[in-house]
């Protein structure tokens, strides 16, 4: 940001000292930061009893500024609401319009419906519409239009009805507008101006006239409103009004067309192509769209034509907006007037047009993919049926992971396009791709993590017969004794966690067809499927020996993380009580929650490393859970972050092939989606809650904090910055250089893996890496002693990783990383995974 002050348009010098702070981080999460602490100043600074309406009014636009530049879930949805009567104080005694504007844009920006100073600002939206200033009206009918609520409606409905005779037309827009919007809270508000909206859809004046169509979609079925637009619309007495035009298809896309009148659209088709005007021409195609199909027989077989003909040259466009516009145009008419699939009226497409049609089917874009498939449906669906078939039997032999990935998310959108309402088909159909695709579990198929995201939300995001369906085909392949590659035992343990309580299969089976696999599965998987069988046995009545002897058994051949879960089955399982309440704290029964609930409840199983016969039947939460002894890990715990409680976090074991780690904390601040699943099965590392809240010093303002100081105040200046190049001028970066550099990271995506040799030769690893620079603090260094410290920049750019490598006794080390920039974080992470050698 290099405007100056003066030409930079801010409000005030803090508001541009904090605009200049955010925009010139090069991260997202150090410029949340700043916006934190700005949040915090102005908290203190609005309280003050004497602050000055001018005040009042710039410490409003920081706020409005910081809860629009936010770019993370930081803020809790009160964290607003302290300044709201500061607000309503600013629209109720403004100076002016402008101040006035800005008191109300907050209140719509921040305040919610049920707000307990609701009744305030609706006495304020009372004044202001009864003003006799045209500028105050339209002012509180803006208001009203935006953020409009059902306590509103008698305070302000008898003052609206006056106001539909006002003299400026600026007013008698927003009238119908502000009834328009008052209408989601009461229906019959419409009822009364049926007449009024008569005479104003012949308004000469093109906005009211476009006001009052857009006021008619809300009034319901009226035979007298029907003739009245359709006429209106015959005659286009605004023909020249785009915006007109515009508002007056949708308009008519509710309340219907006259089935003679198509003829209309269809000029508007033909002159809307030759000029290419796209938003025109899109809008008419919508407006076919709500037509029935025989309407097509008012109007001559040419015409028909022309609704394809007349757009046959975006169809050679490679822009994709403009393929896209294609395929949505075309989508509006029934094929059988385009399409060649009845005898009477013949395709209209030439070959070689046909051909660029079917090219769409391999876009690098999933929307003109998916759209693509849809109308294919709609004229044949063996078309899309003989596609995938091709595709799937001519899948290229050795295609790298990317491309592989790639090319599975292109087949299952056809799938899920073509089983939408088939459980059982579309199941069936994953299984046949997978067997195809990838390899039986023991064989170490890498995992597919974005086919498992797309399955499992077409499942998800479907019907309760779907679900079950195709729950049922999943498990049920399963438990006939199939093999079963990684990406789709990942699936079924997932839907078998989910939906176990609701099959028709027992239980018991479930639970032995999970435990039958552990011990040929990788860790990763056997994880998930000890996860997933502590949530099917809650439906038990008993788990069986065999179970139990087979966990046992693979307890006893794992290492620390794997044996632990192993535990934490055994024990949890024999106490249902404790599995029960264990489960009902959690959020759903989807894997990643079910994770959450066990990590949390902290039993001895999950804490410690005792072997089953560990004590059962203890009532165990996790404020009384044991600690876990430091002597039984293979390495040191990491330092706890600085908050009021720290929560015990349990550790990953150090033995995992794949090491691809990005922090789950994150995951869980959130609602989990089946994206979540990739981390819980390919990370096996400790879940834990979001980064704890910020903190201050005992005595410390707010506005004493360097962050806070403002760049541009002839009092006060900014600290100096740390640049990351700095850190680099000399082999050997001074220990509080990277102590600082990895604090400033703290808010940025981390990672955590294990590398398989010493940090020294990690440290060669990573200086292998082409043009980048590679800085070393030996561990008998501060700060973190014990760990070697080190910091990896690129010469291209000022990027920077910070990692904290701490050496075990198991013949490898933990690596733990804090990068601010994807690219660099992923070329990290894979260098020092299996995938780097």
């Amino acid at each position: 940001m290099d405007v100056p002050y003066r030409s930079s348009g801010s409000s005030s010098r803090q508001h541009y000292a904090l605009v200049r702070k955010v925009e010139t981080e090069h991260s997202a999460s150090a410029a949340d930061q700043h916006i934190l602490l700005e949040v915090e100043a102005v908290r203190g600074e609005i309280s003050d009893p004497g602050l000055s309406l001018k005040r009042c009014k710039e410490l409003l636009i920081i706020l409005l500024y910081c809860h629009s530049a936010v770019t993370s879930n930081v803020f809790e949805n009160d964290t607003f609401h302290f300044a709201i009567p500061h607000a309503l104080n600013l629209a109720e005694a403004g100076a002016n319009v402008r101040d006035k504007r800005l008191g109300y844009l907050f209140c719509t920006e921040i305040m919610p419906s049920n707000h307990e100073l609701q009744l305030m600002l609706v006495n304020t939206l009372r004044k202001d519409l009864e003003s006799l200033e045209t500028a105050r009206i339209c002012l509180a009918l803006d208001n009203l239009i935006s953020s409009s609520t059902d306590d509103m409606i008698p305070a302000v409905q008898p003052r609206l009805h006056d106001l539909l005779g006002h003299n400026s037309p600026h007013v008698r827009r927003r009238v119908l507008l502000t009834f328009r919007a008052l209408s989601r809270h009461d229906e019959g508000i419409m009822q009364t101006l049926a007449h009024t909206l008569c005479r104003r859809l012949k308004d000469p004046d093109a906005s009211i006239s476009a006001a009052a169509l857009m006021a008619s979609t809300a009034f319901g079925k009226s035979d007298e409103l029907y003739k009245h637009v359709n006429e209106l619309f015959a005659s286009s007495p605004h023909h020249r009004s785009r915006y007109w035009l515009l508002v007056g298809m949708r308009a008519i896309q509710v309340i219907g067309l006259r089935d003679d009148y198509l003829h209309i659209v269809v000029r508007l088709i033909r002159t809307a192509a030759a000029h290419k005007d796209h938003p025109i021409l899109l809008a008419a195609y919508l407006l076919i769209s709500s037509m029935r199909s025989e309407s097509f027989l008012t109007v001559s077989s040419t015409s028909r034509r022309a609704l394809v003909t007349d757009i046959r040259d975006i169809l050679f466009s490679e822009d994709p907006d403009e393929q896209y516009l294609f395929l949505a145009c075309i989508d509006c008419v029934d094929p059988k007037w385009w399409a060649g699939t009845t005898p009477e009226v013949p395709t209209v497409l030439e070959e070689q047009e046909v051909g660029r049609f079917m090219r769409f089917l391999d876009s690098p874009d999933s929307l003109i993919r998916r759209k693509a498939v849809t109308i294919l449906n709609k004229i044949d669906r063996t078309i899309v049926s003989t596609y995938y078939a091709q595709s799937v039997e001519n899948i290229p032999d050795g295609l790298a992971f990317d491309n592989k990935v790639e090319y599975t998310c292109r087949l299952l959108e056809v799938l899920e396009l073509q089983y939408a309402d088939d459980g059982e088909g579309y199941a069936r159909q994953v299984i046949d791709l997978f067997k195809k695709l990838e390899p039986p579990a023991p064989e170490s198929g890498r995992l597919l993590d974005v086919a498992v995201e797309k399955i499992l939300t077409c499942v998800r995001d479907n019907t309760s017969m779907f679900k079950i369906a195709s729950a049922t085909i999943f498990l049920g392949y399963l438990l006939e004794g199939n093999d079963v590659g990684p990406t789709l035992m990942v699936v079924i343990a997932a839907l078998a966690c989910e939906y176990c309580g609701a099959l028709s299969f027992p239980p018991e089976d479930i639970l032995n067809g999970l435990s039958s696999r552990l011990l040929s599965l990788s860790v990763s998987l056997q994880d998930v499927c000890l996860i997933t069988m502590l949530r099917v046995s809650a439906e038990c009545d008993h788990v069986s020996d065999d179970v139990r002897t087979v966990v046992s058994h693979l307890s006893s051949l794992s290492k620390s993380y794997i044996r632990k879960r192993c535990d934490q089955f055994l024990n949890i399982s024999s106490d249902k009580e404790l599995l029960l309440r264990t489960l009902r704290s959690a959020k759903s029964y989807t894997l990643p929650h079910v994770v959450e609930a066990l990590t949390n409840v902290g039993t001895e199983g999950t804490r410690s490393s005792g072997s089953s016969g560990a004590r059962k039947g203890a009532t165990m939460s996790p404020s009384s859970s044991p600690s876990l002894s430091a002597s039984k890990l293979r390495y040191a715990a990491y330092d706890a972050p600085t908050i009021p409680k720290p929560r015990p976090r349990p550790r990953r074991r150090a033995s995992v092939a794949r090491s691809e780690t990005d922090s789950l904390d994150s995951v869980l601040s959130r609602t989990m989606t089946p994206g979540e699943l990739t981390l819980a099965t390919q990370e096996l590392e400790a879940l834990s809650l979001s980064p704890p809240p910020l903190t201050k010093e005992p005595g410390q303002s707010p506005l004493s904090r360097p962050d806070l100081i403002a760049f541009d105040t002839p009092f006060l200046t900014d600290p100096p910055l740390v640049d990351e190049s700095d850190l680099f001028r000399s082999e050997k970066p001074a220990p509080e250089n990277f102590e600082t550099m990895w604090n400033s990271l703290e808010q940025a995506t981390s990672s955590r893996g294990w590398f398989e040799g010493s940090p020294d030769a990690l440290v060669d690893r990573l200086k292998g890496l082409q043009d980048v620079e590679v800085a070393v603090v030996p561990p008998e260094e501060a700060p973190f002693i014990g760990e070697v410290k080190v910091l990896v920049q690129s010469s291209k750019k000022k990027d920077c990783a910070a990692l904290r490598v701490k050496a075990s006794d198991e013949e490898g080390c933990l690596w733990r990383l804090r990068c601010a920039d994807a690219q660099m974080r992923v070329v990290v992470k894979r260098l020092l995974s299996d995938e780097g050698d």
